[in-house]
């Protein structure tokens, strides 16, 4: 019987040092008592001074209650030598102290600070496509961009000087131009072969489900009527004319949209080229 109070003692002994709600002064005394033989106004170690802190507003010094509990938590300090206090009431205020800082982060977000800058090559050439729909070669209107530590889209690096001024209005009387199209343009014929790819499989870029054909990108100067001639037969030797054999289905698409079908081919068409 007379072991119980004993083991009852020894459980208060083992509690926590430090509750999420104790009172700043146990804070105050943790400091005093562990830090602030070295750590202040007049010894300055480390150069910094607890004495000059308040304990109760951590917001205040975020970076040194960081750097406090980050060597609180490695057991880096008190340095060795020195009177250690037990783990219990080191563990409890560094709990109590992330508590604190975490709610201070909650309620005072920093959201940080954006330097002025101008955009990238990349970003300009991405700007024209999604407002105009012009894909832009910008590496020949445009200098190259500066890289730090292999990223282009640093802020620092994104400056404005006179002479990049020059070239960014070059650069967007060029866009301009190409965005409006030509008002007085001769007509013209621009002729597109068929590269040597197997024809017998679906092509890259194609629709699924299509077999053979090509892919072009062809930028009109101005809005108007184009006519578009589409050669699929060829002659072979002694006269033959290859591929209307067997009906073929051919389709013409312009930015996805199909523009022209018609089946050519078969029996039909071989009997009006003989």
């Amino acid at each position: 019987m007379r072991r119980l109070p004993f083991i009852a003692a020894l459980g208060l002994l083992a509690a926590p040092a430090f509750a999420d709600d104790a009172p700043a002064s146990a804070q105050h005394q943790f400091i005093e008592e562990n830090c602030g033989k070295c750590h202040n106004a007049t010894d300055w170690a480390g150069s910094l001074a607890f004495d000059t802190i308040d304990v109760d507003s951590p917001d205040k010094d975020s970076a040194v209650w960081e750097s406090t509990v980050r060597k609180l938590r490695g057991r880096l300090m008190p340095p060795p030598g020195e009177k250690q206090p037990s783990s219990q009431s080191v563990d409890g205020f560094v709990k109590w102290m992330e508590g604190r800082l975490d709610a201070a982060a909650k309620e005072h977000v920093d959201p940080g600070t954006v330097v002025l800058h101008r955009l990238n090559r990349t970003e300009y050439a991405r700007e024209i496509e999604d407002i105009f729909g012009l894909p832009v070669d910008v590496t020949t209107i445009l200098p190259k961009d500066v890289s730090s530590d292999g990223f282009d889209n640093v802020a620092a690096t994104l400056q404005i000087s006179p002479s990049f001024i020059e070239q960014y209005i070059s650069a967007a009387r060029n866009v301009a131009r190409q965005a409006v199209g030509r008002i007085q343009v001769r007509a013209g014929t621009h002729i597109y072969r068929q590269p040597g790819n197997d024809q017998r499989y679906q092509v890259a870029g194609l629709p699924l489900g299509t077999r053979g054909g090509m892919v072009v990108e062809h930028n009109f100067p101005v809005d108007g009527e184009y006519s578009f001639f589409i050669r699929d037969f060829h002659f072979g030797g002694a006269g033959y004319v290859n591929r209307v054999d067997h009906p073929h289905r051919v389709i013409l698409l312009i930015d996805d949209e199909r523009m022209f079908e018609q089946t050519v081919g078969g029996p039909e068409d071989l009997k009006a080229i003989d």
